[in-house]
């Protein structure tokens, strides 16, 4: 889902989307959080394509926090798995102990 971007004719609606999903984000009060996680994936996804490499991360970080709240494993591992293709030092770092919490969550659970 997360590559470099490709074409600079789609800037511009990556932009805006961005733009929406964040604005979104700040004025939608009392979404469920599983919607919440969903909408941080789908900004982080756009905001990726635009440069917004580190609130495209915390969107994600943002969103496996919610789903290992809720005890959804898949959806943490799949939120992780975009969080480690943002950037090589992102991997080193943060999904390798993202790995271990799914350990110690599904032992515990």
């Amino acid at each position: 889902m997360l590559r470099p971007p490709l074409s600079a004719p789609l800037r511009p609606a990556r932009r805006e989307a961005a733009d929406l999903y964040a604005r979104a984000l700040r004025f939608v009060g009392g979404l469920e959080p599983a919607d919440r996680a969903g909408l941080l994936e789908r900004f982080a996804g756009v905001a990726y394509f635009t440069g917004r490499g580190e609130e495209a991360a915390a969107a994600l970080r943002e969103a496996v926090e919610i789903h290992r709240a809720r005890g959804d494993l898949l959806r943490q591992g799949v939120a992780l798995r975009l969080l480690a293709k943002l950037s090589p030092g992102l991997r080193a770092r943060g999904p390798a102990r993202g790995v271990d919490n799914l350990r110690r969550d599904a032992h515990a659970g």
